[in-house]
Parts: structure tokens; sequence; C-alpha cells
């Protein structure tokens, strides 16, 4: 995210997001033309974590052009969308596509997740996420530079409170991650 709360420009483009991502330690993908490196403390932030499923709303997923057909990570990805994608439906792939909103996407993501954590991508997804309870942290990694515009990751809406949960500075790059306030996902869930 940039300074001023962007996660795009007003193109969607995200280069000026990412160019932290160059360093010193390789980081393999599960795409043969998709390698990129970090920084020391960069690339352990980014290692520490580790996704059984992700949970995209359909605007992420075609703005990547579904990754070429496998996601990076290489794990089951569940695409929240409000029509259909028969250009996926009849081929094997790692996407499965739930038209019945976040609730019932984060229940596909689950099952795929087989324990693991959970990745929420997209604004507006994690935005729907966190509002209905279904989100327990947020990661940010936040970059030293304004956009002045775009794609902002919190919206005009009310959002759970935050704690800081950890803060790890590298290079070109501050990675944050906070916790959705306890009682207010114990509330959320309840209201759910």
């Amino acid at each position: 995210m940039s300074l001023d709360g962007y996660v795009a420009d007003s193109e969607h483009d995200i280069s000026a997001l990412y160019e932290w991502m160059v360093g010193a330690v390789d980081i393999d993908t599960s795409l043969d033309d998709m390698n990129y490196t970090e920084q020391g403390t960069t690339a352990r932030t980014s290692r520490s974590h580790r996704s059984g499923a992700i949970v995209c709303g359909r605007r992420t997923f075609d703005l990547a052009q579904g990754w070429g057909g496998r996601h990076p990570l290489d794990v089951p990805v569940i695409v929240v969308t409000h029509r259909e994608a028969p250009e996926w439906s009849h081929r094997p792939s790692p996407f499965t596509f739930v038209e019945e909103g976040v609730v019932a996407a984060m229940e596909v993501a689950h099952r795929a997740a087989e324990g693991k954590d959970i990745l929420v991508c997209g604004p507006e997804i994690m935005r729907q996420c966190a509002t209905v309870g279904l989100l327990d942290a947020l990661a940010i990694d936040l970059v030293p530079t304004v956009l002045g515009g775009g794609v902002p990751l919190f919206g005009d809406e009310p959002f759970p409170s935050l704690d800081l949960a950890s803060s790890v500075s590298g290079a070109d790059v501050t990675h944050l991650r906070f916790e959705l306030r306890k009682e207010e996902l114990e509330r959320l869930e309840s209201e759910g």
C-alpha cells in the first residue's frame, strides 16, 4: 500500500508498489516465468507466512489474467464473482468461482486450505470479509510512495478496529501486521 492508502493507481497499475521486491534472496514460485528476489528481512517476513488457499475478487483475478492458469503460490484460488467464468469451467484449474458471496467463498476456502491460513486478496473482498467477521488479521506492505489516487485499501465504510501485532522494516518497505480486535470479531460473527 502507498503512504496515502492506495493499492493500485487509477489505471490499476501496481508496479510502483512492488519495486521493493528486488534484492538479494531468491523466492521461488510455481511458475517458470515468475521468480523474484527480496532483501533479507523482507524475505524472512514473507517466508514466515504460508497459506493453503487464496480468496480474491473477480477484478483481481481478471487484472492478473488468471495468473496464466496457475497462481504463483500454487494454492487453490477461490474467486468471488457475480458472473460465470465459462472459459475456466471446462478445464482443470486451481480456480473455483463462487457466485454466492464472501461467506460461501470462505467456506470453500476453508475446505481447500486443509487447516492452513487463507489469504484474502483485493481491497473490496478484504473489506467484505472484515465487516462480517471473517478476517482475523491484516498484513500491509507499506511502501514509501504517494500515488495521489487510485484504488484505496480502505473505503468510506466503517472498518473494525485493529491492533498492531508486528512491524518489520525492510529496504523500501515496512511490513505491518494487524489483528482485528477479538471483541469486534465476536460481535461481527454474532451479527452475521
